[in-house]
Protein backbone atom coordinates (compact mmCIF):
# COMPACT_ATOMS: atom_id res chain seq x y z
CA UNK A 1 0.00 0.00 0.00
CA UNK A 2 1.07 3.40 -0.91
CA UNK A 3 0.30 6.59 0.93
CA UNK A 4 2.79 8.70 -0.35
CA UNK A 5 -0.19 10.94 -2.31
CA UNK A 6 -1.48 12.17 0.45
CA UNK A 7 1.48 13.34 2.40
CA UNK A 8 0.92 17.00 0.85
CA UNK A 9 -2.31 16.46 2.11
CA UNK A 10 -1.89 15.96 5.36
CA UNK A 11 0.27 18.60 5.91
CA UNK A 12 3.24 16.98 6.49
CA UNK A 13 7.03 17.98 6.10
CA UNK A 14 7.56 17.97 2.10
CA UNK A 15 10.30 15.47 1.19
CA UNK A 16 12.14 18.04 -0.20
CA UNK A 17 12.08 19.80 2.68
CA UNK A 18 13.46 17.19 4.48
CA UNK A 19 16.28 16.75 2.25
CA UNK A 20 17.23 20.05 2.56
CA UNK A 21 17.99 19.63 5.97
CA UNK A 22 20.59 17.27 4.78
CA UNK A 23 22.29 19.56 2.01
CA UNK A 24 24.90 20.66 4.00
CA UNK A 25 25.92 17.57 5.86
CA UNK A 26 25.33 15.48 2.28
CA UNK A 27 27.25 18.19 0.29
CA UNK A 28 30.61 16.98 0.13
CA UNK A 29 29.21 13.53 -1.00
CA UNK A 30 27.67 12.58 -4.42
CA UNK A 31 23.64 11.58 -3.74
CA UNK A 32 21.97 9.10 -5.37
CA UNK A 33 19.00 8.36 -5.93
CA UNK A 34 17.20 5.18 -3.43
CA UNK A 35 13.80 3.14 -3.72
CA UNK A 36 13.23 2.76 0.12
CA UNK A 37 10.60 0.53 1.00
CA UNK A 38 9.51 0.18 4.68
CA UNK A 39 6.91 -1.66 6.58
CA UNK A 40 4.14 0.38 8.29
CA UNK A 41 4.74 -1.73 11.61
CA UNK A 42 6.71 -4.18 10.96
CA UNK A 43 4.90 -6.07 14.18
CA UNK A 44 1.92 -6.22 11.80
CA UNK A 45 2.07 -6.87 8.03
CA UNK A 46 -1.55 -6.12 7.23
CA UNK A 47 -0.60 -2.34 7.63
CA UNK A 48 1.72 -2.57 4.94
CA UNK A 49 4.72 -1.06 3.14
CA UNK A 50 5.24 2.65 2.70
CA UNK A 51 7.27 3.40 -0.50
CA UNK A 52 9.06 6.31 -1.81
CA UNK A 53 11.98 7.71 -3.63
CA UNK A 54 15.42 10.06 -1.68
CA UNK A 55 17.99 11.61 -2.80
CA UNK A 56 20.52 10.27 0.07
CA UNK A 57 24.18 9.48 0.21
CA UNK A 58 24.18 5.68 1.33
CA UNK A 59 20.95 3.32 2.22
CA UNK A 60 20.94 4.16 6.15
CA UNK A 61 20.94 7.84 5.25
CA UNK A 62 17.76 7.01 2.28
CA UNK A 63 16.21 4.69 5.42
CA UNK A 64 16.57 7.23 7.80
CA UNK A 65 14.88 10.01 5.87
CA UNK A 66 11.73 7.76 4.76
CA UNK A 67 11.77 6.74 8.30
CA UNK A 68 11.28 10.72 8.96
CA UNK A 69 8.79 11.33 6.17
CA UNK A 70 6.77 8.43 7.43
CA UNK A 71 6.57 9.87 10.98
CA UNK A 72 5.52 13.24 10.04
CA UNK A 73 2.40 11.07 8.31
CA UNK A 74 -0.86 11.74 9.81
CA UNK A 75 -1.19 7.82 9.78
CA UNK A 76 1.92 7.31 11.97
CA UNK A 77 -0.20 7.62 15.10
CA UNK A 78 2.66 9.71 16.37
CA UNK A 79 1.57 12.89 17.90
CA UNK A 80 5.14 14.13 19.65
CA UNK A 81 8.48 14.67 18.50
CA UNK A 82 9.35 12.12 21.10
CA UNK A 83 6.96 9.52 19.10
CA UNK A 84 8.21 10.42 15.72
CA UNK A 85 11.90 9.76 17.35
CA UNK A 86 10.61 6.53 18.50
CA UNK A 87 8.22 5.78 15.30
CA UNK A 88 12.12 6.51 13.30
CA UNK A 89 13.90 4.11 15.55
CA UNK A 90 11.90 1.13 15.33
CA UNK A 91 11.19 1.60 11.39
CA UNK A 92 15.23 1.69 10.82
CA UNK A 93 15.68 -0.91 13.20
CA UNK A 94 13.07 -2.90 11.48
CA UNK A 95 14.31 -2.63 8.15
CA UNK A 96 15.56 -4.88 5.93
CA UNK A 97 18.88 -5.50 4.49
CA UNK A 98 17.12 -4.68 1.09
CA UNK A 99 15.21 -1.85 2.07
CA UNK A 100 17.02 0.33 0.23
CA UNK A 101 17.91 0.06 -3.26
CA UNK A 102 20.02 2.56 -5.29
CA UNK A 103 18.24 3.02 -8.65
CA UNK A 104 21.32 3.66 -11.16
CA UNK A 105 22.77 0.13 -9.67
CA UNK A 106 19.24 -1.79 -10.53
CA UNK A 107 18.48 -0.14 -13.65
CA UNK A 108 21.58 -1.30 -14.85
CA UNK A 109 21.38 -4.87 -13.80
CA UNK A 110 17.79 -4.56 -14.99
CA UNK A 111 18.64 -3.45 -18.67
CA UNK A 112 21.15 -5.69 -18.88
CA UNK A 113 18.88 -8.63 -18.01
CA UNK A 114 16.23 -7.24 -20.47
CA UNK A 115 18.33 -6.48 -23.52
CA UNK A 116 20.30 -10.45 -22.82
CA UNK A 117 16.94 -12.03 -22.68
CA UNK A 118 16.04 -15.35 -21.15
CA UNK A 119 19.56 -16.87 -22.30
CA UNK A 120 21.40 -14.40 -20.57
CA UNK A 121 23.21 -13.65 -23.70
CA UNK A 122 24.98 -9.94 -24.14
CA UNK A 123 25.50 -10.17 -28.12
CA UNK A 124 27.43 -7.51 -29.51
CA UNK A 125 25.09 -5.16 -30.68
CA UNK A 126 23.55 -5.37 -27.17
CA UNK A 127 26.48 -4.10 -25.54
CA UNK A 128 27.06 -1.21 -28.03
CA UNK A 129 23.40 -0.48 -27.05
CA UNK A 130 23.97 -0.98 -23.50
CA UNK A 131 27.07 1.37 -23.72
CA UNK A 132 25.28 4.17 -25.49
CA UNK A 133 22.35 4.01 -23.05
CA UNK A 134 25.06 4.05 -19.95
CA UNK A 135 26.68 7.14 -21.95
CA UNK A 136 23.43 8.76 -22.07
CA UNK A 137 22.53 8.36 -18.33
CA UNK A 138 26.29 9.71 -17.77
CA UNK A 139 25.41 12.72 -19.82
CA UNK A 140 23.10 13.47 -16.67
CA UNK A 141 25.22 12.59 -14.24
CA UNK A 142 24.17 8.94 -13.60
CA UNK A 143 27.03 6.69 -13.14
CA UNK A 144 25.79 3.46 -13.97
CA UNK A 145 28.03 0.47 -12.81
CA UNK A 146 29.29 -2.07 -14.92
Amino acid sequence: MNLNVSIQDAGATPPAVVSAERAEEASSQPLKLFVVTLAWNPLDSGEGDYCDTVWAVDEDDAVKQLAEEMAQHQDSGTETEADRAKFVANAIDNASNYAALCVASQTASHLRDLMAGPGRVLGEEALADLASIRNVMAKYGVKVPG
